[in-house]
């Protein structure tokens, strides 16, 4: 097994942070947005969250998280 690294914390408040996804061990998850966060580029990582930049109480997507893998190795 491999692990990947945790995503960033978000919060809400006067100041708005919202969290970035974890990595996979195949490559990194998706950073957070204004107005829809990113998706993960590679399998098993997480999707971003999102926020609204104009705060007008509108809601919206985080980004889609990494599609699983399954790895077989064939022993001889």
């Amino acid at each position: 097994m491999q692990s990947g690294a945790p995503g960033s914390d978000g919060q809400n408040g006067p100041f708005i942070l919202v969290g970035n996804g974890g990595d996979s061990a195949f490559g990194g998850g998706g950073r957070a947005g204004a107005q829809g966060g990113l998706d993960a580029s590679s399998f098993g990582a997480g999707g971003g969250g999102a926020y609204d930049a104009f705060s007008k109480n509108t809601l919206f997507s985080g980004g889609t998280g990494g599609n699983g893998l399954i790895r077989y190795r064939w022993l001889v």
